[in-house]
């Protein structure tokens, strides 16, 4: 039977994380293990990726095939690519490698193509582990159908490959926005409310947290490319980054945590750290990416 749904996981020096993530998908409450398989992309690891992902493939005899292919580190973009290059579904689904996907999640994928053959792609929902959660940790909470980040959704292949696939100049974020503005050229990106992912809270290093503010330069390269679009969502990458970025979403940030204030005092005093830190050093920042940028226009 040939392969109808090829998952793309993009990874990077995640091994434990990874595991959980490939264990949810074999373990898919599916009819015929071989009818999806399993790729995932390494984006450079160091640690024992590599091999616990090929052990884990020796010893799945009975489940979907697992594929490892890696690259020199480039970013989550690129690692998907190398990835669909090498599928053979005729779906794509996208997750990532610190998520686990619920039991019917390929069901879900395929019914939703099945039941609309018109569909270009299909986005579900991301849930997190309330309990789990502190003023530090990093989890996404998706329900919006308008809104289809990259560790949940499904595209059809062939509608990717003519869009050209992932665009590698978004290194670590708006590359899920860029290709999502694209394939809604070509068709409808429907949104399944039973297509369910968790993403556990995972906690990140203040540095990590801090870096984080280096990608915000996406925008531009996002408003380069897709003029029209980014106007229709958004303002100008000015304000985005400095009033969305830089002031309402850290304000939002510290509101909704300060119920965790009397069970983490200490997480939330760094979190309070964290933000202004990172608005220091989006100051610091926002110069060089306005010469880069105008030098461009």
């Amino acid at each position: 039977m040939p392969i109808k749904v090829s998952v793309i996981v993009p990874t990077y020096n995640r091994s434990t994380l990874l595991q959980k993530n490939l264990d949810s998908l074999i373990n898919q409450n599916i009819s015929n293990k071989k009818s999806y398989e399993i790729i995932v992309c390494d984006d450079g690891s160091c640690d024992n990726t590599a091999n616990m992902v090929q052990d884990l493939a020796k010893s799945t005899k009975d489940n979907p095939p697992i594929h490892y292919v890696s690259q020199s580190n480039q970013g989550p973009a690129a690692a998907r690519n190398l990835g669909i290059k090498i599928s053979t579904g005729e779906i794509i689904a996208l997750t990532d490698d610190d998520c686990e996907t619920d039991s019917d999640w390929i069901e879900q994928i395929v019914k939703s193509f099945d039941s609309h053959p018109d569909i270009v792609g299909v986005g579900g929902v991301t849930y997190s582990i309330p309990e789990k959660i502190t003023p530090l940790t990093h989890q996404i909470e998706n329900v919006e159908p308008w809104s289809f980040p990259t560790c949940n959704l499904a595209y059809r292949a062939k509608i990717i490959s003519e869009v050209g696939g992932f665009d590698p100049s978004f290194l670590f974020t708006n590359e899920d926005a860029d290709i999502s503005w694209r394939i809604e050229k070509q068709g409808q990106v429907i949104h399944n409310p039973k297509m369910k992912i968790s993403h556990p809270p995972r906690k990140t290093t203040f540095i990590k947290q801090l870096h984080t503010i280096v990608y915000f330069e996406s925008e531009f390269i996002l408003q380069e490319k897709m003029p029209e679009e980014y106007k229709r969502r958004r303002i100008n990458p000015y304000r985005e980054i400095l009033f969305v970025h830089g002031i309402k979403i850290g304000a939002k940030r510290l509101i909704k945590n300060a119920k965790y204030i009397g069970r983490y005092p200490m997480q939330y005093i760094e979190l309070i750290a964290l933000i202004i830190m990172q608005r220091i050093y989006l100051i610091y920042l926002m110069p060089g990416f306005i010469f880069r940028h105008a030098k461009r226009s």
